[in-house]
């Protein structure tokens, strides 16, 4: 068979209401030398029949059902049959402009050092808060861990990205995982990598929808999340402690994801991600010294006093500093 140079990966799960918008802003594309790949997560809706409507008037459409398995095993089973030189994935509720594929296939083809293209996004929807705009501009090295994990230009979502194949030949998604499965590959990913593109061709359409490509029932969401979150926040903690030379991206990280990580520390209360958390803090200890700063006081207070004394403390300080008029209560951890 003839490989294609694009394959596009869409997971699906109950989205028969939004998966036809997905799938024309595809078929609609200038640039046609792609598969798309659909696979079907168990879905109990029409979403299924959708696709395999779709297949019959499209030989570039592959259509696999399976049992309901979740959004990263999705992702996997298309990752294991993908025949592009190419991939990119798309959630099923979004879309993408016309005209995205071809300028970026010919960029990827005319530019074989380059890894990863991010294209912009655009949030749509009331709840839309963001919209990340690329203009064509050349990343490496440590610039990739301060655009990505600022989420400045990369958001840290999977969709919106072409990457080569390579990149995912032993690289999988973790199974089961039903929130920050990106979050929890970016660490992978940028071992891997040397050069990103912000590519100012096309955009994709990120629709604020209630998220419907996770396939777990209600009652076992929150607990599955909150594991998924803290689990992802501790890998990216100790990528961003021990990889790198540039300490002051270094610094900032650390600081902004122990912050987030001991407000979901403080809804688990969970003892294995404190004393795991912990390990960290004498790394930010001594990268702090390193360049001589002296704004990380907080840090040390965490580890002398315990997370919870340390959290009323570092929250009251604020609340003072608040009735003075010097910081605003949204600071408040």
């Amino acid at each position: 068979m003839i490989h294609p140079i694009l394959t596009i990966i869409v997971p699906i799960y109950n989205v028969g209401k939004y998966l036809s918008r997905c799938i024309d802003s595809i078929l609609y594309q200038d640039f046609t030398d792609f598969e798309l790949i659909l696979i079907d997560d168990g879905s109990s809706d029409n979403s299924g029949n959708i696709c395999d409507e779709y297949a019959k008037k499209d030989n570039r459409i592959v259509v696999v059902h399976q049992q309901n398995k979740g959004v990263s095993s999705a992702r996997n089973r298309g990752l294991d049959i993908a025949r592009g030189e190419y991939i990119t994935f798309i959630d099923p509720d979004d879309s993408i402009e016309l005209n995205t594929f071809a300028p970026n296939m010919e960029l990827l083809k005319n530019n074989k050092h380059i890894d990863l293209i991010q294209i912009s996004v655009n949030a749509v929807g009331k709840d839309a808060k963001y919209c990340y705009i690329s203009s064509n501009r050349i990343i490496r090295g440590d610039e990739m861990l301060g655009y990505w994990y600022r989420g400045n230009s990369i958001p840290y979502a999977i969709w919106g990205k072409f990457f080569r194949k390579k990149i995912f030949e032993k690289l999988r998604f973790p199974e089961g995982y039903i929130l920050a499965e990106d979050l929890f590959l970016i660490p992978d990913i940028l071992c891997i990598i040397n050069i990103v593109l912000l590519s100012e061709y096309g955009c994709y359409n990120y629709y604020c929808t209630e998220n419907s490509s996770s396939s777990f029932s209600l009652s076992s969401k929150v607990e599955i999340k909150k594991k998924n979150m803290l689990d992802s926040y501790l890998k990216s903690l100790r990528y961003i402690a021990l990889e790198g030379n540039n300490l002051s991206i270094q610094i900032e990280f650390l600081e902004n994801y122990i912050r987030i990580f001991i407000k979901e520390l403080l809804k688990s209360e969970n003892i294995k991600y404190i004393n795991e958390l912990k390990l960290y803090i004498p790394k930010v200890i001594q990268i702090d010294r390193h360049l001589g700063l002296k704004n990380n006081i907080w840090i040390v207070c965490l580890n002398v006093l315990g997370v919870k004394s340390f959290i009323r403390v570092y929250n009251g300080i604020l609340k003072l500093k608040c009735l003075c008029g010097k910081f605003r209560r949204k600071d408040e951890i």
